[in-house]
């Protein structure tokens, strides 16, 4: 039988955001701009804390 854990935590890294951030530019033209939406408390991330990373 499985048993469920009540627990669960999530790390931001921001170099991790970074990189995925540039493995889009790389395959956009240059002169592209991104524009992030950031919607519901980021999904439970915290609005602000995601919102720094993407203005990094």
């Amino acid at each position: 039988m499985m048993h469920s854990s009540k627990y669960a935590w999530l790390e931001l890294s921001q170099h991790n955001f970074n990189h995925n951030i540039q493995t889009f530019y790389r395959t956009l033209l240059p002169g592209t701009k991104l524009a992030p939406v950031l919607k519901s408390n980021a999904y439970g991330h915290g609005l602000e804390h995601i919102g720094t990373f993407a203005q990094e």
